[in-house]
């Protein structure tokens, strides 16, 4: 109840301020602020296959609108409300939408909420955002949005980014509550939403030739998922050169340490790190991969407020880092075909951070289709083959989804 209180203010005092500024501004200010918004639309329809072994085969066929609406700046303030519906049109009864017992999971639940209702400010150099919005930072590992799942995690809280020294973007969030992806009729209240006291800070320095050099501390306290609680200070760098006429490399490093925070009973000291190198020459790019997360005291590094699907396969079998840790070893070879075509090939080796237990490997296809800046078309196929273990189960994916946006 308290927190759910909390948020119902949030919202209250975003519709007060609005009141306060369309009170204060002349009316033909407020037309043009009106007149200068925009509509945001993005609409997805996909079809899903999943296959674990041991459990029943899954069909999803589910159509996914985001509507909403984004007023021009009044004094520097601007506000967006955004509606988010996802509906199966099959019916739910073909496919488990909930990590639970049952049929082979599709996590893309029937849902409708508010997926964004902000108030922002803007000015010379800083911006802050009050109430539910979208959060990305760096890559995604870490916090991310998860917009590839029909439902996106959203985050209700404040924000402030400043760029008033040279070179050196700064952002500061603090979260009261995390809008996770199962939507509001999942079994659990956890899996539903975080409730959280969490301070993200990320510092980013882009004035090094050799790429952007960001320094991060994300101290995560989900007060319903003490587990999931936990400080991690980390660095990385991401650049590209060229090499010659024809090449270019892209290279990627990240090292972390993370440890317990809040109400988590379990101490431990993990480590993370992520290196990878892709080289170009149009139309192919090829790259290698290592990422590690490690394991300490039997606990792993832990990371639930990432776009968890963007990394370790697309199976999404390692959606929970297993506790003894995971190693990642990929190899990635995209080719860019004609009439923006490109197909994208992964293979990923897994073993245990601890132990060097095999976890199985993975294959991974991607066909994407860009039309224009509006239609996209994406064929995704994954199959991910147990190892030694035995644990997670060998599963196969099949996604097909057709996007529009305005």
């Amino acid at each position: 109840m308290k927190k759910t209180q909390t948020t119902l203010g949030m919202l209250l005092l975003i519709s007060s301020t609005l009141n306060a500024q369309q009170n204060a501004a002349p009316s033909d200010a407020l037309t043009e602020a009106l007149n200068e918004g925009k509509v945001i639309l993005n609409t997805r329809l996909r079809y899903g296959h999943a296959d674990q072994e041991g459990r029943d085969e899954s069909d999803a066929f589910t159509a996914r609108m985001q509507l909403g609406y984004q007023t021009g700046s009044i004094s520097g303030f601007q506000a967006l409300a955004e509606l988010e519906g996802t509906h199966a049109l099959n019916g739910e009864e073909e496919y488990n939408p909930f990590p639970q017992a049952g049929k082979t999971v599709i996590a893309d639940p029937e849902n409708a909420e508010f997926n964004r209702f902000q108030l922002a400010w803007s000015g010379a150099d800083s911006k802050i955002t009050l109430g539910r919005q979208r959060i990305i930072l760096d890559n995604h590992r870490f916090v991310g949005n998860v917009g590839w799942r029909q439902n996106e995690q959203t985050y209700d809280g404040i924000t402030l980014s400043n760029q008033s020294l040279e070179d050196i973007t700064f952002y500061y969030a603090w979260i009261d509550q995390v809008n996770r992806i199962f939507g509001q009729d999942a079994p659990a209240g956890g899996m539903k939403r975080f409730h959280s006291n969490t301070h993200l800070i990320n510092a980013a320095y882009s004035g090094l030739k050799i790429g952007k050099l960001t320094a991060y501390n994300y101290h995560v306290d989900l007060e319903n998922s003490a587990a999931n609680s936990s400080n991690t200070f980390g660095v990385s760098l991401a650049g590209k050169t060229t090499l010659g006429d024809a090449y270019s490399l892209s290279y990627y490093g990240e090292i972390a340490q993370q440890s317990e925070a809040g109400d988590n009973a379990t101490a431990y000291d993990a480590a993370y790190y992520h290196i990878n190198a892709l080289l170009s020459r149009k139309p192919l790019t090829f790259g290698l991969g290592y990422e590690v997360l490690g394991s300490d005291n039997g606990t792993s590094v832990k990371t639930p407020l990432a776009t968890l699907h963007k990394f370790n396969g697309f199976a999404d079998v390692f959606l929970s880092t297993p506790a003894d840790g995971l190693q990642d070893f990929y190899i990635v070879g995209k080719y860019a075909l004609p009439n923006n075509i490109t197909l994208a090939a992964f293979y990923h080796d897994y073993e245990s951070d601890a132990g060097s237990m095999d976890y199985g490997d993975e294959w991974n296809l991607v066909l994407g289709y860009k039309h224009n800046a509006n239609w996209s078309a994406t064929a995704k196929y994954a199959d991910y083959n147990s190892g030694e273990a035995g644990s997670p189960a060998s599963i196969e994916r099949l996604s097909v989804q057709l996007d529009y946006k305005f």
